[in-house]
């Protein structure tokens, strides 16, 4: 390989980790801002809704419960 390949190559690599480093700076902030929002206070657990939970696991929850009586 001739030197100036070399460098070209290099000066991509360097690009391409600039612009990762940019996501993960990005992934990082917005983390952040999920775990600000999220914070539950005392006054809001008694409003928190039930959680979801998929009819599967539900009816295998069930079946369980069936079977260790």
């Amino acid at each position: 390989m001739n030197k100036q390949k070399i460098k070209d190559q290099l000066q991509e690599l360097k690009t391409e980790l600039a612009y990762i480093r940019g996501l993960l700076v990005n992934v990082s902030s917005q983390l952040q801002e999920l775990r600000e929002s999220t914070i539950v206070t005392s006054d809001q657990t008694d409003k928190l809704p039930e959680l979801y939970e998929h009819p599967w696991y539900k009816y295998k929850r069930e079946q369980l419960s069936i079977i260790e009586k």
